[in-house]
């Protein structure tokens, strides 16, 4: 394994590596990489204040990688791929400009920064490039602070402007964040530093899969890892209970999970569809399992709930039903299995692997499911909602919808997590009602 460096800085997860490496060094490394993603959840600042270890993050990350073709934990997988998207953000910001450039070229490719440089290669004007993307922005921005803002960081900054080969920022295109010019996108920068963390972890599941290939044709140099990736794994679940903060928030006396009138779209819609159909595939069923456990939702009532709605049960006994799919529910649980305490997943995770109607839906089945909820919503706001899931914005839409149900606006920029959204629409019902009841809060 090489650990010769390349022009990337030392601690890129991604940056190649060669050379030799024992496999306690292999174990070592991984443990202390482990326990720099989970510090990053519970104490970011001290992250940030920490300067990085190039072995542990750089080489630790690659055993980590090859801990998840290993294993083929999906779990931990996703756990990883998260934990490393954030932990580059952070360091993204506070690197050196030459570091973060050759990371944006690792990323995206080839790249022109700058006005001059944009405007001489493709022979434009600097106010014709920057009078075509603030025509598609401009509706974004509703404060003229904020038009000043951007501005003095966009036109009045020489690298205030960018330009990619366009297939490389699919997203930006989707959302119109920028302008087409022989076959390139120019975009603001700080609009491609947004896409950075979804860039990057794009390209580490790619690695993974390879190495999930390699193992599955029989790769000896993986294949003999076996027992100290398992090792590994072992670690993160016995690490993970230790010290990631719970997700979670209680309302003393409150049963949130049989209100679905304050839960975000996503959930119930999800809800809807089990109770008149019986049956949700597996990862929506895992979505909506645990959001209503981290509502506080207890095992045995969640076990009720299934058997009660799933069209799969119907004509079996209890006893078949909690051999066939009470297994999966203690599992979300922790109770069997690995006996990992799962999280609910964040809009972020949500939106990209499960179910979000605002991404999944069509404008036309999006407003029809809106209207089902809300017959009496305002057309102005079934406009605002359905624009925001148009443009590619659905934590956008989201709060927009979290504003009709709370009948108040709150100084959020988006909306982050479903209990989240749960959380703001029942303190604003409390506050409409004068109820003082206490509320205990655990959430990021």
């Amino acid at each position: 394994m090489s650990l010769e460096q390349t022009e990337l800085p030392d601690w890129y997860p991604l940056k190649r590596v060669s050379g030799k490496i024992s496999v306690d060094d292999m174990i070592t490394l991984g443990k202390k990489k482990i326990d720099l993603l989970l510090e990053l959840v519970k104490d970011p600042e001290k992250i940030m204040l920490t300067n990085p270890d190039p072995k542990v993050e750089s080489i630790g990350g690659l055993v980590l990688r090859i801990a998840t073709a290993v294993t083929e934990d999906r779990f931990f997988q996703s756990w990883l791929v998260e934990s490393e998207g954030d932990l580059l953000s952070i360091r993204f910001q506070h690197a050196k400009l030459s570091e973060r450039l050759v990371i944006l070229r690792d990323l995206f490719g080839d790249f022109i920064l700058g006005w001059n440089a944009i405007t001489s290669f493709f022979n434009v004007s600097k106010d014709e490039i920057w009078q075509e993307i603030y025509y598609l922005v401009k509706d974004q921005y509703k404060k003229k602070k904020d038009l000043t803002n951007l501005f003095n960081a966009v036109y009045s900054s020489e690298n205030g402007v960018i330009a990619v080969r366009f297939w490389e920022a699919p997203r930006l295109i989707k959302r119109k964040r920028g302008i087409l010019r022989k076959g390139w996108l120019i975009t603001f920068t700080d609009y491609l530093t947004r896409e950075l963390k979804w860039k990057f972890q794009r390209k580490l599941e790619e690695h993974i899969k390879k190495l999930i290939e390699e193992k599955r044709q029989g790769s000896e140099k993986l294949l003999v890892l076996k027992d100290a990736m398992n090792e590994l794994m072992e670690y993160w679940r016995n690490r993970r209970d230790v010290i990631s903060p719970r997700r979670e928030f209680t309302l003393k006396g409150k049963k949130l999970y049989e209100r679905p009138d304050l839960w975000p779209l996503c959930m119930r819609t999800l809800l809807s569809r089990l109770e008149s159909t019986g049956y949700l595939p597996h990862g929506e069923r895992l979505q909506l399992g645990l959001f209503l456990k981290r509502l506080g939702m207890t095992l045995e009532e969640q076990m009720e709930f299934w058997y009660k709605f799933a069209v799969d049960n119907v004509g079996i006994s209890w006893d078949e039903f909690e051999k066939k799919g009470g297994y999966y529910i203690r599992h979300i649980y922790g109770a069997v299995g690995s006996r990992k305490d799962y999280e609910a997943p964040k809009c972020e995770t949500i939106i990209s692997k499960y179910f979000c109607p605002y991404k999944t839906f069509s404008s036309a089945q999006l407003k029809d499911v809106l209207k089902s909820f809300h017959p009496d919503m305002d057309e102005k706001v079934l406009r605002e909602i359905l624009e925001k899931a148009r443009i590619g914005e659905p934590t956008q839409a989201c709060k927009i919808h979290l504003f009709y149900i709370a009948k108040r606006r709150y100084k959020i920029t988006e909306i982050t997590h479903p209990l989240q959204f749960v959380r703001l629409a029942f303190m604003a019902r409390r506050r409409k009602r004068g109820d003082t009841g206490n509320v205990e809060e655990n959430s990021e």
